[in-house]
């Protein structure tokens, strides 16, 4: 019979033994010496990690190396493995902060949440730490009761980098039995090797992983026949688009980075205007100004009444 309460799923691809040691070190550290245990699955066999070092650690580590397909079919993967009752996905180069994260993560988990979720930090690149808001971005400091994943269907889509998109929104929209938690212990670690890293203006560059990400999840809630769901992440995804497409950080970035996102932005407009416009005009007004109070610091000077020019410009330019 199943007793493990947590799983820490831990995605590795090229991250050396001392930063995936740096995560260990610090989950030995926590004050919860059972109920839980972890599985790592390397991305590829060419920096597979030792054996023999994994088996330092005082904890069970159950470790795979698979064939190379990117993050997403990794966590995938990781999910499939894993048996107990909820799952935390951890980049392999971050850590725990502090030796009662776990711990607080297992008793908020006693009534049975489908979600629990955390504020977090991430790391500088002079070593500071910034408090990041709970959010529905990354899977950093959550976890997830997997029958409720397994029940729904709720999985990570192929698109590099933006795979999280479609994982993130469905299971923190799908049910409202979610938990959260106001202290922070998990830090988004700085590592100069890591892919966000390395590339200025990335979230300009991905912006068509973005809305390729986004066309999966559409067609998917148009499957699942939640038209509310549908509806909600259509004029938010639009949205923000519009908001982001106009921004002075697209307005810096290079031309040809801007003029691939607008390219897909344009495409997903030819698929989805029609459904968008056909939505309450006070609902897509509203959503707007929650964008600019809540989630933006900017916004365009055309405000909410540009958006349909925009969409004009963008489907004719492209």
């Amino acid at each position: 019979m199943n007793n493990i309460r947590l799983q820490i799923l831990i995605n590795h691809y090229h991250e050396p033994p001392d930063l995936i040691g740096r995560l260990l070190r610090s989950i030995a550290e926590q004050t919860v010496k059972d109920d839980f245990n972890v599985i790592i699955a390397s991305d590829g066999d060419e920096y597979a990690l030792d054996r023999a070092f994994l088996e330092t650690f005082p904890f069970n580590i159950r470790y795979s190396v698979l064939p190379h397909r990117g993050t997403q079919a990794t966590h995938n993967a990781l999910l499939d493995m894993a048996t107990a009752d909820y799952v935390m996905f951890c980049d392999a180069d971050d850590c725990f902060k502090g030796a009662d994260g776990i711990s607080k993560l297992l008793d908020a988990a006693k009534s049975e949440p489908d979600v629990v979720s955390v504020p977090f930090y991430a790391e500088n690149k002079d070593g500071g730490l910034i408090k990041i808001p709970t959010n529905t971005i990354w899977v950093h400091g959550k976890i997830f009761r997997r029958a409720y994943l397994l029940e729904n269907n709720i999985r990570f889509d192929d698109i590099s980098a933006h795979g999280e998109m479609s994982f993130l929104w469905l299971a923190f929209h799908l049910t409202d039995n979610i938990r959260y938690l106001g202290e922070r212990f998990y830090v988004w670690k700085w590592n100069e090797e890591s892919t966000t890293r390395k590339r200025d203006y990335y979230g300009v560059y991905m912006y068509d992983k973005r809305m390729m990400s986004a066309d999966i999840l559409s067609k998917d809630l148009i499957r699942r026949e939640r038209a509310d769901l549908y509806h909600d992440f259509l004029v938010g995804i639009v949205i923000s688009a519009y908001i982001d497409s106009k921004s002075e950080r697209w307005g810096n970035a290079p031309p040809e980075y801007v003029e691939k996102a607008k390219r897909a932005i344009a495409e997903f407009l030819r698929r989805y205007r029609s459904d968008y416009e056909r939505i309450d005009k006070n609902f897509r007004r509203n959503r707007y100004n929650a964008f600019l109070t809540t989630k933006r610091t900017y916004g365009p000077s055309e405000g909410f009444d540009g958006i349909a020019e925009w969409m004009d410009d963008l489907c004719a330019t492209f």
